[in-house]
């Protein structure tokens, strides 16, 4: 499940940087023909904002994940030395 959601969020972080990218060049264009910007800005903040908060989810993910392999490996530890231990 979490394997399945890391590879959502990366790929939504690439398509981001593409649209934040887009965007950037979009505002160029508007500035070089003399245009109103002030949307095309707004546009690129939401982007810019939720493109660092869709990298905060990520680092999110990648915690938990990292999480649950220790919490495993611990409990695989633990049956490791029970069964030892009825076999002692």
């Amino acid at each position: 499940m979490i394997a399945r959601d890391l590879t959502s969020v990366r790929e939504h972080i690439v398509e981001l940087e593409g649209r934040i990218a887009k965007q950037r060049a979009l505002l160029d264009r508007l500035v070089a023909s003399g245009r109103d910007i002030n949307p095309a800005i707004c546009t690129l903040r939401v982007l810019s904002t939720t493109l660092a908060l869709t990298r905060e989810h990520l680092d999110i993910l990648k915690s938990v994940e990292s999480r649950r392999k220790q919490s495993c490996a611990a409990a695989a530890v633990g049956r490791d030395a029970m069964v030892d231990a009825a076999n002692g």
